[in-house]
This record gives structure tokens, C-alpha cells and sequence, in this order.
């Protein structure tokens, strides 16, 4: 279980806190690794260009999700967006890569990284 009452940030809401992690994706658009300071995630592609990233931990709610794709490759021409995000019991947030141009979703075809960061609340109290 990831620590739930880590201070990260100061903030005038009472259980606030900050998650990170990274997706490597390979040439073929698979996850090669996913690291994070969660103990208990799992993230998998579901289909073209769609990540999806679950939390074990239960979140009162999710307040905001960034991501951004990093690629040492030149010509990409992918970006990635947040999609649907789900608190609860088991959260989950979903990922996608979309082509620039259509904003359709699209495979990267390089090597690429994505950076995300994920800020929840486990209180109710403000």
C-alpha cells in the first residue's frame, strides 16, 4: 500500500497528495516498464494509442492528472491526453496517445516515455 498520509505539498485542503510515475514505451507502443511512487499500480494498453493506469489504493477523489510524452526519436508526431478518471475503490485514469493533425488515437512508433503525475484526496475533511 502506498503511504496515504505523505505530506507532499502544503495545501488548504486536508489529505492532499502527489503521485508520480513514468510509462516507458517501446517502438511497438507496448509498456516496457512502469515506474512509480505507488506501491500498487498497475498500468497495461488496452488498445491503440490507450493506456490505462490502476490504483490498488482507494482515492475519495482525484483533484487533477498531467501528463506529458517525452521521445529522444525525431518526427513524432504524437501527443499524449488524459482521458476518463475514475476515484473509488479502484481508481483508474486513463491515458492516450493521439496522432497531431486528427487528434485521433495512435501508437507511437518510436521510443517514447510518459511522465504523469496524479493528485488525489483521502479526506473528506476540508
Amino acid at each position: 500500500m502506498a503511504n496515504r498520509e505523505f505530506k507532499s505539498l502544503d495545501t488548504n485542503q486536508t489529505g492532499v497528495v502527489c503521485l508520480d510515475g513514468y510509462l516507458s514505451l517501446g517502438t511497438n507502443a507496448a509498456i516496457v516498464t512502469a515506474t512509480s511512487n505507488l506501491k500498487n499500480m498497475t498500468a497495461v494498453k488496452t488498445t491503440t494509442g490507450v493506456y490505462t493506469l490502476t490504483l490498488t489504493d482507494p482515492w475519495l477523489s482525484i483533484l487533477s492528472v498531467t501528463a506529458n510524452m517525452t521521445c529522444t526519436a525525431t518526427g513524432l508526431a504524437k501527443l499524449v491526453e488524459v482521458g476518463t478518471v475514475a476515484a473509488g475503490a479502484t481508481p483508474t485514469i486513463v491515458l492516450r496517445t493521439i496522432a497531431v493533425g486528427t487528434g485521433a488515437a495512435a501508437d507511437v512508433d518510436k521510443a517514447c516515455g510518459i511522465y504523469f503525475h496524479i493528485v488525489c484526496k483521502n479526506s473528506s475533511v476540508l
